[in-house]
């Protein structure tokens, strides 16, 4: 189990912050080699348009269009969407990277041991 927070300066709308996100889990686990993933996104607008492929020249669109592009590389793999009330472990990691701005966790993080153990 891996996990990993980090932070980015700008004024981005809610959805580009849902896509850029998913772009940048995408990239991590490619850049690591792994394959069978599924991306759980807590944005049916996102995984909507990353999987019903829309295609436009708004930022939300472009970086959902170099998601399909970097996923194409990663075997097996597929973006699923994921209520945000059932996704504690997103939540929690989301929370402490107020504390922990730009980590890499190579093991399970104190903050959501107790919901995986």
């Amino acid at each position: 189990m891996k996990a990993k927070t980090s932070l980015h300066n700008g004024n981005p709308s809610p959805s580009e912050v849902k896509a850029w996100g998913l772009y940048q889990a995408i990239a991590w686990i490619h850049d690591l080699g792994y394959h069978n993933v599924i991306f759980e996104v807590d944005s049916k607008m996102v995984t909507n348009s990353f999987n019903n492929k829309v295609d436009a020249l708004f930022e939300f669109h472009v970086i959902l269009s170099n998601c399909r592009d970097k996923i194409q590389n990663i075997t097996n793999s597929r973006v699923s969407f994921e209520r945000r009330q059932t996704n504690h472990v997103a939540h929690k990691l989301a929370r402490a990277s107020r504390f922990n701005a730009c980590n890499v966790f190579d093991y399970i993080p104190t903050c959501i041991h107790s919901l995986l153990v």
